[in-house]
C-alpha cells in the first residue's frame, strides 16, 4: 500500500495517513483469508 490509494493527498506529512491505510488494509486482507 502507498499514498496513491487516497482520493486526496493531505496537505501535511503523508507518513501517518499512509500507515493508517496500510494497517486497515492488512487487517482486511488477513480476514479475507
Amino acid at each position: 500500500m502507498d499514498a496513491s490509494i487516497m482520493p486526496t493527498i493531505p496537505a501535511t506529512n503523508t507518513n501517518l495517513p499512509t500507515l493508517m491505510v496500510t494497517e486497515r488494509c492488512s487487517v482486511w486482507l488477513a480476514e479475507a483469508g
